[in-house]
């Protein structure tokens, strides 16, 4: 019995049935991405009809949740026994908790904020090169020389992209911002200050520890959404839009968590505005 011709007619019948499948797919993401552009171009002239101009809006389809991270005591240890070693820790009443040994203090709040100071002279300063002082102290070499920190520390999310700043009698600072969930946390920053010889003079700043999860059942609302609302409040000033991001804002959550709040970032060509990705009000920095 010759099964050839079946089985070969079974195989056309199987790819043509794919073919369909997926050309009815490809079509539904058109159509998809049709109906979005045309609501985004009607979004932007009901904006433009209320004096707020911009011409491409962030993608629909751009919203996050709001996120919550409870503090982790051990990571704060971690990063402060990277730089200075052993020391002794003494919590007031977990709002904040301060770290003391030979080697220099240091600090860590319930809201995030954090500051190691190491001693000068400590006897971590040649250990593992956690303290530079090598003689290139150039702005390459110090920022790198503090990326590695970071990391050493534990500090998660780093961004990529560094400032760079000299101050008078030589001291210099590089800082580092934090980015979750592929947004930037638009107010968390990790300084490294360096003196004049290179060595780490103090690392401090605003940063979220730990691993934030999402608090709320719904992601924040789209740009259009927001901004229509926004443009209400206006009451007929003008608003020339160059740039729109989605970002976090890190904020305290007693009594010892940090949430981070959607917000999107309105930039204009001589102020920049925050807005509440959930109410579209302007946020208090």
């Amino acid at each position: 019995m010759h099964l050839g011709k079946p089985k070969n007619l079974l195989i056309v019948i199987l790819l043509l049935s794919n073919a369909l499948l997926a050309g009815m797919l490809g079509w539904r993401v058109w159509e998809g991405a049709r109906a979005r552009a045309e609501a985004d171009r009607n979004i932007i002239e009901l904006l433009a009809r209320q004096g707020v101009n911009i011409s491409k809006l962030p993608d629909s389809q751009l919203r996050v949740p709001s996120l919550a991270a409870r503090r982790p005591h051990g990571e704060e240890a971690l990063a402060v026994s990277y730089l200075l070693g052993e020391t002794e820790a003494e919590d007031t009443g977990g709002i904040i908790t301060d770290y003391s040994g030979v080697a220099g203090a240091a600090q860590f709040q319930a809201g995030g904020r954090f500051v190691i100071r190491p001693a000068a002279g400590g006897p971590q300063d040649a250990e593992n090169g956690r303290l530079t002082d090598a003689p290139d102290i150039s702005a390459g070499a110090l920022t790198a020389a503090a990326a590695k920190t970071l990391a050493g520390m534990g500090l998660k999310n780093i961004s990529k992209d560094a400032e760079y700043a000299e101050a008078p009698g030589g001291a210099r600072a590089v800082t580092f911002g934090q980015s979750v969930q592929g947004c930037v946390v638009f107010n968390a920053y990790a300084e490294m200050t360096y003196d004049a010889s290179g060595r780490l003079a103090q690392a401090g700043g605003l940063w979220c520890f730990g691993s934030p999860q999402p608090d709320s059942a719904e992601p924040c609302r789209s740009a259009g959404s927001v901004l229509l609302e926004y443009a209400a409040s206006l009451e007929g000033r003008t608003l020339d839009i160059l740039d729109m991001r989605l970002g976090y804002r890190l904020r305290p959550l007693p009594p010892d968590a940090v949430r981070l709040s959607p917000e999107w970032l309105i930039v204009c060509a001589d102020r920049e505005i925050y807005l509440d990705a959930y109410t579209a009000q302007p946020s208090m920095e």
